[in-house]
């Protein structure tokens, strides 16, 4: 199973943007408290829409900070029905805020508003869209067509430019298991876990290489399963792929009764998220003399 990171983001300019961005979070409360405002004194429909939005909108946000494993609170249907509630109140509060500097006589910080704005807009603009452009590469298709090296000057060039980037780290990692080149997959990880070490994925792909790979030691054995079961701590528990990755490791270290507990919380795991296949898989090992390996790493 292939794990996707998104593009090399230059963490500088999204610095930039964040502070830039931190004004409309209180321009987007003063028009979430006008339309409370509005909705109080005229009903309305469509300001008790806004707010009913704007309910829905901050519960959810807080049902997936508590309740979502981290590693899905960022996929992008989970965000798409806030950009409604989200921008009106935005447009709501800063025309509010402008109407209000207008009436005070003031020029100067209503020049200074439009000018943040305007700087958020190009910042947003220049310094986040371009970097789509560097998305991650189909490996699997350059694998098939033997362009792999082609991937690896691609990525080792993104790490010429930014040695600490993450992204540019496992994508190179990956495309050294591709080639076979399992001892350099491994350094490129851990120098991944270094820079961004609460990465579930990350520390789920360096678990297994270290327990699968030809000439791993007792000493990385026992490695992979400290990340695995910081893997399957920062998902809660509920990614079926994590645990099935945390029962290798024990396995590996001869700790069956951790493995065979783990292995049926992963089945539990994989039923619940309607994980037919690997649910049958966990099943067929549970039920085996667990001699095999669980999951080989070209699953991932």
């Amino acid at each position: 199973m292939e794990y996707g990171y998104g593009p090399p983001w230059n963490y500088e300019y999204i610095s930039a943007v964040y502070i830039l961005s931190l004004p409309a979070t209180m321009v987007i409360i003063i028009g979430a408290v006008r339309a409370a405002r509005v909705a109080i004194f005229r009903v309305d429909k469509i300001w008790l829409l806004i707010l009913g939005l704007l309910f829905v909108t901050i519960w959810s946000i807080a049902y997936m900070s508590l309740r979502i494993p981290s590693y899905v609170q960022s996929k992008a249907f989970y965000g798409l029905f806030v950009v409604m509630p989200v921008a009106l109140t935005f447009a709501f509060g800063f025309g509010g805020l402008d109407k209000w500097l207008k009436n005070k006589g003031m020029l100067l910080v209503r020049t200074i508003l439009y000018g943040w704005f305007g700087t958020l807009a190009l910042a947003i603009f220049f310094f986040v869209c371009p970097a789509q452009k560097d998305r991650a590469l189909d490996l699997h298709t350059l694998a098939r067509e033997g362009k792999l090296d082609e991937a690896v000057v691609h990525y080792s060039k993104l790490l010429d430019k930014n040695p600490n980037s993450h992204y540019a780290h496992v994508e190179l990692a990956k495309l050294y298991i591709h080639q076979g080149r399992y001892d350099d997959a491994v350094e490129h990880y851990k120098k991944a876990r270094q820079i961004s070490p609460d990465w579930p994925q990350t520390l789920n792909t360096l678990s297994m290489l270290l327990v699968y790979r030809p000439n791993a030691t007792a000493l990385e054995k026992e490695q992979a399963v400290k990340y695995a079961e910081r893997c399957c701590q920062l998902t809660g528990y509920l990614r079926a792929e994590a645990l099935v990755t945390l029962t290798d490791a024990y396995m590996a270290n001869d700790r069956v009764s951790f493995g065979v507990r783990t292995a049926e919380k992963a089945l539990e795991a994989a039923i619940a998220m309607g994980q037919e296949d690997l649910a049958e898989m966990i099943q067929s090992w549970l039920e085996s003399d667990k001699t095999t390996r669980l999951y080989i790493m070209k699953q991932h």
